[in-house]
């Protein structure tokens, strides 16, 4: 059996993100410690925004072990001179009592220059929680005993219950509640009024609560009535009388877990056709070909195959209820996301970039709406032809590449022996997941901006039979000239948007 092949070419456009990390070392607080210790011991005087500095970042070299056995050394020298009999005299001294003072100006080793002045300022003159020494000195860069610290802490405690018990003395007055009472007397039956109007809500709210129709499925419609009439046509056709035709579908999108989602499709319509397009407007205007109804004579919300199920190429009647979607979408990281379906398009996972295509809003022609790589194969049939599988993957919050594999008749184990021509069998896209016709699609799609995308899509598509499947043009029905209509053709497409 010979194979054809035919193809055509386009441009690609590829974008590169590169981004770097720059390296840094911390310490831990105890070795920070260590080292402003070591540094105070041996003299050296830092600026205070250098100390605020060290202790916000953390951020340092390793200090030397030996350097900080030194300062460590010093340390205890200068702690064993603190315990003589004269030191520790001193030292009960000053603790014995503190100065209260009610200005910061009063300590006269607090300087307005100080990093900690305004602290400083705020709890002594607005809490009254801080006392100095009876020389009215602070001492702020002496190490304090637990002692200071209880009588600091008491003092500011002390304080605070003093400040909420002035604020909430008199929040609230007896007179106060005595009017608040009078006014519920005053206006009980109002209240009683409103009250019945609350449970009456509640129990309305109840009620359609527990009767809903779903609380993780969403059902959404659309309905379309249209008036059509053609003129001209092929030689020696009269213009055919109008016509008015419907389509009606039904979705229900249905999500588990807040980020899947289940889509299924059910639809109705009065368009007709059949094997040989008997009964279509563009048969009466002489358009279409004599087998699968191939044409352009036809609006964008017809479906490809009118009146017939290509799949066995029995008729199917008017508005007849049928499953045209059934596709479920799932994520699997951040970047990345799964679909399948058994009845699915090529246009469910591919964006369409163009003005002319949208359920319902499309353009009037159907050759207007999409880019005719999508639809080969019969990739946008409107009654979800083929079984697909297939992913996305997003780049960048600006680029995406997408892919899918599809199968016509994925659910048929062979093709039938009967024969509606020469070797073309009563299942003319063959049959089986991987034996009959099939196309294989991908898509870049780059949004340099919110009012631009770019896509560029290719397609290897595989058929049974000698068609393009697009249903656009008469000549999609032994497309390759001269080849006989039941030699099976390859596709390779390349197209841009």
């Amino acid at each position: 059996m010979n194979k054809h092949l035919l193809a055509s070419s386009g441009g690609v456009i590829l974008l590169c993100l590169i981004s770097g990390v720059l390296p840094v070392k911390a310490i831990t607080n105890a070795e920070l410690n260590d080292q402003k210790l070591a540094n105070t011991k041996d003299g050296i005087n830092k600026t205070n925004s250098e100390t605020i500095l060290a202790d916000e970042l953390l951020l340092t070299d390793n200090t030397n072990q030996q350097d900080l056995s030194s300062a460590k050394a010093q340390q205890n020298n200068a702690d064993t001179k603190l315990d003589s009999p004269t030191n520790s005299a001193q030292t009960q001294q000053t603790s014995d009592a503190f100065a209260q003072v009610t200005s910061v100006s009063q300590l006269s080793d607090v300087q307005p220059t100080d990093w900690a002045f305004q602290a400083l300022q705020s709890l002594v003159e607005r809490y009254g929680c801080i006392a100095g020494y009876p020389n009215l000195t602070y001492r702020g860069d002496r190490a304090m005993t637990r002692y200071e610290f209880a009588a600091g802490l008491n003092a500011c405690l002390e304080r605070i219950n003093e400040l909420i018990a002035t604020a909430t003395a008199d929040l609230v007055k007896k007179e106060d509640l005595a009017t608040l009472q009078k006014l519920q007397e005053q206006f009980a039956a109002e209240l009683a009024t409103l009250r019945g109007r609350v449970d009456a809500l509640e129990g309305r709210t109840a009620q359609l609560e527990a009767n809903q129709f779903s609380t993780t499925t969403k059902l959404s419609g659309e309905v379309i009535i249209a008036a059509l009439a053609a003129t001209g046509g092929a030689s020696g056709r009269s213009d055919p009388n109008p016509i008015l035709v419907n389509r009606v579908r039904l979705n229900l999108t249905t999500s588990f877990t807040g980020k899947d989602l289940l889509i299924t499709g059910l639809q109705a319509h009065n368009f007709l056709g059949g094997v040989s397009g008997q009964g279509s407007l563009q048969n009466s205007l002489g358009l279409s070909s004599d087998l699968l109804s191939a044409s352009s004579a036809r609006t964008s919300f017809e479906p490809q195959f009118p009146g017939l199920n290509v799949k066995d190429l029995s008729n199917v009647g008017a508005n007849n209820l049928e499953l045209y979607k059934l596709l479920y979408i799932f994520p699997v990281s951040n970047k990345l996301t799964l679909f399948a379906g058994t009845a699915a398009e090529t246009s469910d996972a591919f964006p369409a970039i163009t003005p002319f295509y949208g359920e319902g809003q499309e353009s009037i022609s159907r050759f207007g709406g999409l880019n005719p790589v999508l639809r080969v194969s019969g990739g946008t049939s409107g009654s979800g032809l083929a079984s697909a599988a297939g992913f996305i993957y997003s780049i960048s919050p600006s680029l995406d590449f997408r892919a899918l594999y599809g199968s016509v008749n994925a659910n048929l184990p062979e093709k039938s022996p009967n024969e509606v021509a020469p070797d073309v069998s009563n299942t003319p896209l063959g049959g089986g997941l991987f034996s009959g016709s099939s196309v294989i699609a991908a898509q870049l799609t780059f949004k340099p901006s919110r009012d631009l995308d770019i896509g560029l899509n290719y397609s290897h598509s595989y058929h049974e039979i000698n068609i393009l499947g697009t249903g656009l043009i008469r000549n999609d029905i032994g497309a390759l000239a001269g080849v006989p209509l039941g030699t099976p053709v390859q596709l390779n497409s390349v197209g841009g948007r």
